[in-house]
């Protein structure tokens, strides 16, 4: 019967698809005038050398510059066909001008100086590339009112640098240059390139102004090239142009330093008075009682007497705007003396945010296992809580939330708690670490929180977590996270007969929920491309690690001379302590199509491996699969492990954990109109246990995990405010790992018509937020 009825889809949907082709495909072109014809594209051909590197380059150029034809969906030019059959937009409805505007594209006509216009402008990258004597001729073919245009390309081998010379000479300005210069980007055989050349330029450029070139820009730079040897090699001079203005040509220092930290645009100037702070001399609103001056002098790297340094001078600004307290940030600098040069001085402005903010939020709750739900938040910020510009932070929240998707069973819960938080604006360490000097300020993070969650029919359960540590930047792209401490204390009461059959039936996850003392140590790092948005291929790496128990156990061996083991696991307080270790690595690419198009793949995999004092992962520490940020056609966490598949946990609250996950995503971003988006997302991934579990059989991880995968399909709509998502995604499952070898794939049962198959199969994601 499925069978049958997939087939009757299919068919229905390919006789639609012929019908569209025989439409578009016989009449793009009917409605032009005798001396029109559609632009259909450039495509080029090589005489004489010719070289991978070179097509490349020809490829690139013309892909990027050349006129964009007419768009194609599936081979046709589905947009075009329906601006072209709109009509007259001015005497039709609202609904013809919407097909025009909107929903068709206007012909992309052929014109006479695109031949000459792609010639000029390839011929001019590829002389920027290195191909100096570069020829490009253009012609045009017309057939059925379609034209293309055919590139003739001529080329030499492209020039290669072979020597560099630095200027000479016993000037600062010459020395630093040749100083520089010993850092080159730029090697003996690389094909020449401008934009190297730029970026050269400018790299040298800032060298000297962190020597105390202030007025040096790397337009006073030429880079001048003997291209008379032979073998298509040239030799690069760098030179200082003659017309460079004197005072990029000395070295400047700084004669005084003023920092206002009260600054308003629309106040009378403040009084500064000579004063020094950290031993450093400056001028100072000493009336200011706001801030302890340490803290102000932490911030600052510009120092009287020394030479102007870029670097100092964006790594103050930087630090004063990573502190959070002040709204404006201003560090400029001005000629100390109109007469005598080679002296500044430098003004660093500052205008504070109010010191206490108060918010109240009313949240819509989603999280990954599909609860969903009002939530209700009460926030205090005190922005310089010891005088030092350090961040306090009072949460207080509260949410009921519903668990979404079929066979649910109407699940709710109540979540409430208070947390305090407080960051310093620099590194607190047991022993003293310096701060970097850079343009980010390292935090220090002390959080303590508390939280009460009431699962009906199941458990309630109160928990504590103190986290100390530290997050720094690296770069734009790098964050570091160090936690030293990272301590949570979860108790499970009021446990439901339910619940308690389902602990007494599985030893191992009653172990997960008695070892819910949780000590150790997190590092996380990440580096994203996503804060780069002209790149068109955007990475993202997340790595993170979590170690657990090992302090305690060693202490334990010290002091008391004991070696913990899992069958007579050791205490703190008595409470059972948990010890292990976990791995985790996420991949991503988002490939950024066009402005409104995106392909986003993203492949994660962690472990979790518990030894010593535990035999199992502690619950909260557990691996889950499935939901709305995961694998979306599958109600959340309730896949795996394994092929292991509980009746009772698909249409209940508990949760199927493991100790190792792996996730594939593909999902592909388009705009469908305003602030709505559209996508089509393919997810794979399961749960597994590392050690053998008789209670859940199939559950173990081996090498046949390919074979265990759950696969889901599915479409999405978004409504992106940018401040706002608004995510419904709907899938159906592509592969159930539960079923029998051979019979996994059930793609041949789709059969929307079916009210029993969209209850079985069918899954809506309702979700804040892009999955990632």
């Amino acid at each position: 019967m499925h069978r049958l009825q997939y087939t009757y889809y299919l068919n229905y949907f390919t006789g639609l698809l012929f019908m569209v082709i025989l439409l578009s495909g016989c009449s793009t072109t009917r409605h032009l005038k005798p001396d029109q014809s559609l632009y259909v594209g450039t495509f080029y051909e090589f005489d004489s050398y010719k070289s991978r590197h070179a097509k490349r380059e020809v490829k690139s150029i013309v892909s990027e510059l050349q006129p964009k034809a007419n768009k194609k969906f599936l081979g046709l030019k589905m947009k075009l066909w329906i601006y072209l059959h709109s009509g007259d937009t001015t005497k039709k409805s609202k609904f013809n001008k919407f097909l025009r505007t909107k929903a068709g594209e206007a012909p992309v006509f052929y014109d006479a100086e695109i031949n000459q216009q792609q010639s000029n402008v390839v011929e001019t990258h590829l002389y920027n590339a290195g191909y100096f004597t570069a020829k490009v001729d253009a012609s045009a073919e017309t057939k059925n009112k379609k034209t293309k245009v055919k590139l003739n390309v001529k080329l030499n081998p492209p020039y290669k640098i072979d020597s560099i010379f630095f200027p000479q000479g016993t000037n600062d300005l010459y020395k630093v240059i040749r100083m520089a210069g010993e850092e080159t980007e730029l090697e003996r055989g690389d094909i020449y390139n401008l934009e190297n050349i730029r970026a050269e330029k400018e790299r040298i450029a800032e060298v000297l102004r962190n020597n105390g070139f202030y007025y040096f820009r790397s337009e006073y730079l030429i880079f001048d090239l003997d291209t008379n040897k032979r073998n298509y090699k040239f030799n690069l001079y760098v030179n200082v142009k003659p017309t460079t203005p004197y005072e990029a040509l000395i070295v400047y220092r700084i004669k005084d330093v003023y920092v206002n930290t009260s600054y308003s645009i629309n106040a009378d100037s403040v009084v500064l008075f000579p004063d020094t702070i950290k031993g450093e001399p400056l001028y100072y609103n000493a009336s200011d009682k706001s801030f302890r001056k340490r803290a102000i002098g932490r911030a600052i790297f510009i120092k009287k007497d020394e030479i102007y340094s870029r670097k100092n001078h964006k790594a103050t600004l930087g630090q004063f705007m990573g502190m959070g307290t002040f709204k404006f940030v201003n560090v400029r600098f001005a000629e100390a003396d109109s007469v005598t040069k080679g002296f500044l001085k430098s003004f660093i402005n500052l205008t504070k945010l109010p010191r206490w903010t108060a918010r109240l939020e009313l949240e819509a709750v989603s999280k990954s296992n599909n609860y969903i739900g009002p939530g209700l938040r009460v926030s205090t910020r005190n922005r310089n809580t010891f005088r030092g510009a350090e961040l306090l932070v009072f949460n207080l929240s509260g949410s009921f939330e519903q668990q979404i998707g079929k066979n649910t069973g109407g699940v709710n819960s109540f979540e409430f708690g208070p947390e305090v938080e407080i960051t310093f604006p620099r590194f607190i360490t047991p022993v003293y670490v310096s701060n970097p000097v850079g343009f980010y300020t390292p935090k220090t993070r002390i959080v303590v929180g508390y939280n009460y969650l009431k699962r009906s029919g199941f458990f309630n359960l109160t928990s504590l977590k103190l986290i100390y540590g530290f997050k720094w930047k690296e770069s734009l792209l790098k964050d570091h996270e160090l936690n030293l401490i990272n301590i949570n204390y979860i108790r499970v009461s009021n446990k439901s007969e339910a619940f308690q059959q389902l602990l007494t039936e599985n030893i191992l996850l009653q172990k997960s929920f008695e070892e819910q003392f949780i000590a150790g140590l997190t590092y996380r790092y990440v580096y994203n491309e996503q804060l780069i948005p002209e790149k068109k291929n955007q990475f993202y790496f997340m790595g993170s690690t979590d170690l657990s128990g090992n302090t305690i156990s060693l202490l334990k061996r010290v002091i008391e001379g004991r070696k913990v083991n899992s069958e007579n696991p050791a205490s703190l307080a008595g409470e059972v302590y948990a010890q292990f270790a976990s791995f985790d690595l996420e991949f991503r690419n988002y490939f950024n199509l066009d402005q409104y198009q995106k392909l986003i793949l993203r492949v994660f995999g962690g472990v979790g491996i518990a030894y010593g004092n535990s035999v199992t992962m502690p619950y909260l520490k557990q691996y889950f699969s499935g939901g709305s940020s995961s694998i979306r056609a599958f109600r959340a966490r309730s896949l795996g492990p394994g092929t292991y598949r509980d009746s009772i946990a698909t249409s209940s609250f508990f949760d199927q954990g493991g100790d190792v996950r792996l996730e594939g995503n593909l999902e592909y971003r388009f705009r469908i109109g305003g602030m709505f988006y559209g996508a089509l997302f393919y997810d794979a991934g399961n749960i597994w246990l590392l050690k053998e579990n008789p209670q859940l059989p199939g559950s173990q991880f081996s090498n046949s995990f390919l074979n265990e995968l759950a696969m889901g399909t599915g479409i999405g709509l978004r409504f992106d405010a940018n401040f706002f998502v608004l995510r419904l995604d709907l899938a159906t499952p592509v592969r159930k790992p539960w079923l029998s070898k051979g019979n996994r794939y059930v793609i041949d049962e789709f059969d929307p018509g079916s009210s029993a198959w969209r209850s079985e199969n069918l899954l809506l994601n309702i979700a804040i937020g892009y999955p990632f």
